[in-house]
């Protein structure tokens, strides 16, 4: 269980602040400041007693509530060197501890935290299952930006169609409505194989269509709740069983969880995302059609053991997509 750690800002009412003013940043006049961003009052990591307090804020954690590891809330935004000594001085506590930065600040994984955010990348992946962009485009986002930005780092990266924020921002337009419960499944057996860490968030075992607002509460007026009634729906019960085997595909084959990855030429490329991963002698293919339309492809498949497939259809011709169809196999090439 990872603790989630808000370390860049606070309440103006935060009951430190009385017996440790110095603890937040202030403006000329003595009064608060607070981020422009968000109106909270910042903290002063330029103090070290604040340092202090906060690492042992975080032993605590760890010593009476055994926490493996923190989610370290927008993590770019607060001092990198703060980050560095304090998870040194917990690893001599706790040595298999996990930290996930809420950012995207590549500097943020080369030696301080163990998993980061990608934005970019589930931005350019559900704006392709959405429609909104060819799935060429995916792959040369993946190839040229997020290698570039984070070379051999990528392994690190959290791989997710959805987060707390973005649920939030959507409203009612939660993406089984706007991509179809079909095309969720299809793009998390992307978020499932892709190199990096399968995330999903809450709802999405159910199909969890409502609202899920994040700033929810009895004087907000939002809806916050998972509407777990989809759960008995045929969609529901359907994508339960799809998660339960993607689990088990990411935890039994090592060519999935480990391996590297290859991209594979076919010629639909603004419709069906291709790659390999390769652990060993096993390589493992993955075909997804990322659109809501039929699609033939030259994708020559040679299937030796098929661990998930929905809507495929091979043929000496090639393979044959239905809309939001995929193919997970283990190949002989």
């Amino acid at each position: 269980m990872l603790f989630d750690l808000v370390y860049l800002h606070c309440g103006r009412g935060a009951v430190f602040i009385k017996d440790n003013p110095d603890f937040v940043v202030r403006n000329e006049g003595g009064t608060i400041a607070v981020g422009a961003e968000w109106p909270f009052a910042r903290l002063n990591f330029r103090n070290p007693n604040l340092r202090k307090y906060l690492l042992e804020n975080m032993k605590t954690f760890i010593k009476e509530y055994d926490a493996d590891g923190f989610r370290c809330d927008v993590g770019d935004m607060v001092p990198l060197d703060f980050w560095k000594e304090s998870f040194q001085a917990l690893r001599k506590i706790k040595s298999d501890l996990i930290t996930l930065d809420e950012g995207d600040n590549p500097e943020a994984v080369k030696g301080i935290f163990d998993l980061m955010y990608s934005y970019g990348w589930n931005a350019k992946l559900t704006a392709a299952f959405s429609g909104k962009l060819s799935a060429r485009v995916f792959r040369e986002y993946c190839i040229e930006e997020e290698k570039g930005k984070y070379g051999d780092n990528t392994q690190k990266l959290i791989r997710t169609i959805d987060t707390h924020d973005s649920a939030s921002n959507v409203g009612l337009d939660r993406y089984d409505i706007t991509m179809t419960t079909r095309g969720v499944e299809a793009a998390l057996v992307i978020t499932s194989t892709y190199e990096g860490v399968p995330f999903m968030w809450n709802g999405y075992e159910i199909c969890d269509n409502a609202e899920n607002c994040m700033f929810s509460n009895r004087n907000y007026g939002r809806r916050s709740e998972i509407n777990w009634s989809r759960g008995f729906t045929d969609d529901g019960v359907r994508r339960m069983e799809f998660v339960k085997k993607m689990h088990d595909i990411v935890h039994t084959c090592e060519a999935v969880s480990s391996g590297t990855l290859e991209w594979v030429d076919n010629d639909a490329p603004d419709e069906v995302i291709s790659y390999l991963r390769i652990h060993n002698d096993t390589k493992v293919l993955v075909a997804v059609n990322s659109k809501n339309k039929r699609v033939k492809a030259n994708l020559r498949i040679n299937p030796k053991k098929i661990y998930l497939e929905s809507g495929v259809s091979l043929s000496d011709a090639g393979v044959s997509m239905e809309p939001y169809s995929y193919m997970i196999a283990e190949v002989i090439l």
